[in-house]
């Protein structure tokens, strides 16, 4: 108990509510009964695991219950090395974007490529809520695809590169 059973309670709390979203997604909304029986598994497993889980978590954060010295030297070099290290992953980010920004053609159309991807993620979240409400509605409608001028401006590939430059 302890440390170890509170974070393995959070942990597994948060797994149980990521299991019911995600069993409360398609294609799950067609199967209720299927839906409801991944639900109960999953949370057996849960509840059945937690116990020994918590007891290995106890156990691997033991040594960390006492005092660490660490000599100013040390702390010094520990910080430097994670201050380059966060600086190498803002550059390699940086570069990406330079890239994602060359391939698309120049930040402004970017920065409309990214609204435009933020609008189709919209969409999608409206049509998911839609289809949980009622699930019924879109069983035999054939999805149509997008009509609008702004869907024939940018290419598939491009889309993609918007979605990772978010």
């Amino acid at each position: 108990s302890g440390v170890g059973r509170d974070s393995t309670l959070l942990v597994a709390d948060g797994l149980r509510t990521l299991i019911d979203s995600i069993a409360s997604g398609e294609p799950f909304t067609f199967h209720p009964r299927a839906s409801e029986r991944l639900i109960q598994f999953s949370h057996m497993i849960l509840r059945d695991r937690i116990g020994l889980t918590s007891d290995q978590v106890e156990n691997c954060i033991k040594p960390y219950k006492y005092d660490v010295e660490v000599e100013p030297r040390e702390w010094e070099i520990g910080r430097t090395k994670t201050i380059e290290l966060f600086e190498k992953e803002l550059e390699m980010c940086e570069t990406k974007l330079k890239e994602i920004r060359t391939k698309v053609g120049g930040g402004r159309r970017l920065g409309n490529l990214v609204q435009y991807v933020k609008s189709l993620e919209e969409k999608e979240k409206e049509r998911k809520a839609k289809l949980q409400d009622n699930p019924q509605a879109y069983v035999n409608e054939v999805e149509e695809p997008d009509q609008t001028p702004e869907s024939y401006r940018y290419p598939p590939a491009q889309i993609i590169d918007g979605q990772f430059s978010l």
